[in-house]
């Protein structure tokens, strides 16, 4: 993204934020406990929607807490949360940028720092969902014609 697209995304979050609409009402700093009864819906089914109020946890966090998890309750690993995180997936761990450091250094200068920096005791977050960029692998886009989207 550009530094305007972030910005621009920052801007419709606060202000959602301060009017604490949509998901911003649900947003937690604490990450609680697994709840292995969640189910995925099913394709184009909504319904869930109506219905699941929260927590909101950060996207990231949430897929790094569910594979945490799972492998905790099926014995795979002793570590906690925190150095589940430390550790990284795949042995790598997440890198991520403050964004104010980010918007105003570039991604060549900004400070590297690693996701696990911002959460405390795997308990608590200490950073709001605008707050970090992360550097993410490089991907490619594929069309339904299965090439490579090279240009819009």
């Amino acid at each position: 993204m550009t530094n305007d697209e972030i910005n621009t995304f920052r801007g419709l979050g606060k202000t959602a934020r301060s009017k604490k609409s949509g998901l911003w009402k649900y947003l937690s700093k604490s990450i609680g406990p697994f709840n292995f009864n969640l189910l995925e819906p099913k394709k184009n089914d909504l319904s869930v929607l109506a219905t699941d109020k929260g927590p909101v946890i950060l996207p990231k966090l949430y897929r790094r807490y569910t594979n945490w998890s799972a492998r905790n309750k099926a014995s795979i690993t002793s570590q906690n949360f925190q150095n589940f995180l430390a550790a990284g997936s795949n042995g790598k761990a997440d890198v991520c940028f403050v964004t104010a450091d980010f918007l105003a250094n570039g991604v060549h200068s900004a400070t590297h720092r690693t996701f696990d920096e911002f959460v405390v005791g795997g308990k608590t977050t200490k950073f709001e969902p605008d707050g970090l960029v992360f550097s993410e692998a490089p991907s490619a886009l594929i069309g339904p014609d299965n090439k490579p989207i090279t240009h819009f």
